[in-house]
Parts: C-alpha cells; sequence; structure tokens
C-alpha cells in the first residue's frame, strides 16, 4: 500500500513538474528493493542458526563432546554477526566499512584457528581431534 502511493505521488508529482520531488521518490521506490533483500537475509539467518544449532549442538551432546553448548554457541554468534554485516552491506550504510569489518571477522576466525591448530596449541589440539576421532569410531 505505501509502495504504491509512491508510485501515484511520483507520477503525480512528475506531470505537475516537479522533477527533483519525483527524483527523490524514485530513489525511494528503489531502495525498497534493498529493504526487502534485507529482510529476506534476517528471516535466512534465523532459520539457518535454528536449524544449525539443532543439528550442529544435538550431535555434538550424542557423542558426549563437553563443549558442545559453546561450539554451538560460537556458532550461532559467528553466524549472526555475518548477517548483520550482510544486512547492512544490502542497506549500502557506510559498505567501505562493513567490508573492511568483514576482511576484519574473517581474519579473527582464521587467525583464531590457526593458532589453536598451531604451534602454541598443538597438545591441545591433538588430544581434542584424538578425543573426536575416538567418539567417531
Amino acid at each position: 500500500m505505501v509502495l504504491y502511493h509512491f508510485v501515484f505521488d511520483g507520477l503525480l508529482f512528475e506531470i505537475l513538474g516537479l522533477s527533483k520531488f519525483s527524483d527523490f521518490l524514485e530513489k525511494v521506490i528503489l531502495y525498497f528493493q534493498n529493504i526487502f533483500i534485507s529482510i529476506l537475509i534476517f528471516i535466512f539467518a534465523s532459520y539457518l542458526i535454528d536449524f544449525s544449532q539443532k543439528v550442529f549442538v544435538g550431535s555434538l551432546e550424542r557423542e558426549k563432546i563437553t563443549y558442545s553448548r559453546t561450539f554451538g554457541k560460537g556458532f550461532s554468534l559467528s553466524i549472526w554477526v555475518l548477517s548483520t554485516l550482510a544486512i547492512l552491506y544490502q542497506l549500502k550504510i557506510v559498505p567501505e566499512l562493513i567490508l573492511a569489518i568483514f576482511v576484519g571477522v574473517i581474519l579473527i576466525i582464521v587467525l583464531v584457528v590457526g593458532i589453536s591448530f598451531g604451534l602454541a596449541g598443538k597438545g591441545v589440539a591433538e588430544k581434542f581431534l584424538k578425543e573426536i576421532e575416538e567418539k567417531l569410531k
């Protein structure tokens, strides 16, 4: 209904010769598709988090891994952060800053995984991987 009024008002202002206001309404109408896509991203992220919590935490609890809830919370938090960045980028809210933050988040994830399985946590990571391997057999 709101979109109908914007289109009708845009045509009315174009007929009356108010082209600046008509151009503004045209930009507003074109921005609605970004809002719609952002809503779809939010809905998809919500379903993905719910589904991943059921699958991820359920499978880890079945295998009796002690930190399954922590892994699940970290996984859902990472999905929320990435989906929030995607929504803000889709809405064109400071896209350069959003891309920089996205690169930073990916860099942090890579560094955390690299350090945990690298030289600093080699023994702990080896023990953790052996524990998972034994439970999966």
